[in-house]
């Protein structure tokens, strides 16, 4: 029965210790989102909704702050609103800003990332290595369509705002610097009562000898 004792403690210590150092899926949504009418020296921007198609960009940015690197399982998603679908394969590319709100200067903005089939009714796109990559402050994704036609997207004022789902944690790869401090104590934790079951055991064991 001690022996049971003790290596439950042991495995619970050890989850202790482990579990501090993993962090659960996290979502969020954009900051700024809407449609950017390329015709210099007119161009302009509105917020009602992220259409795109010929001249109009649609970008949608989000905030990093809530995003700790190195990430896993980073992924974008889309929700395409057009009746019908004109055209399902759309072109997502990624560039960082340190402007929150959408303005002219995003035109054009970004490297190709990926190309996401939306026929579904929504796309989604692996962007880990692009978020791992990036420290601006914002995250900006400009949806293009190859052709003329164009698409509507999902966004706060149209429902179906875009999302980021990602992982944050040593999935992500190699990570720089120390363990915060609430993992250092779950460690700690986990092994103060592996010590204290190791311990205990071995008075047990002198005052069973003696």
């Amino acid at each position: 029965m001690r022996a049971r004792e003790t290596f439950l403690l042991i495995i619970g210590a050890l989850y202790i210790a482990i579990s501090g150092t993993c962090e659960a899926a996290q979502v969020i949504t954009t900051v700024s989102e809407g449609a950017i009418y390329n015709l210099p020296p007119n161009s302009s921007v509105t917020n009602t909704g992220v259409y795109n198609g010929s001249y109009i960009d649609g970008d949608i940015k989000f905030s990093a702050q809530p995003i700790s690197k190195p990430v896993s399982n980073a992924t974008l998603k889309v929700w395409e609103i057009g009746t019908p679908i004109w055209e399902p394969n759309v072109q997502v590319f990624g560039f960082g800003s340190n402007v929150k709100a959408l303005d002219i200067t995003d035109i054009g903005a970004g490297s190709l990332i990926g190309t996401m089939d939306v026929s579904s009714g929504f796309g989604t796109l692996d962007i880990t290595s692009f978020v791992n990559s990036m420290n601006s402050p914002y995250l900006g994704f400009r949806l293009v369509t190859p052709g003329l036609l164009g698409d509507a997207f999902g966004s706060h004022a149209l429902g179906h705002p875009s999302e980021i789902s990602f992982t944050s944690g040593p999935g992500g790869g190699p990570v720089d610097g120390v363990p915060e401090n609430s993992v250092w104590i779950m460690m700690i934790a986990g092994f103060g009562l592996i010590g204290v079951a190791i311990r205990r055991r071995a008075v047990m064991a002198k005052a069973v000898i003696a």
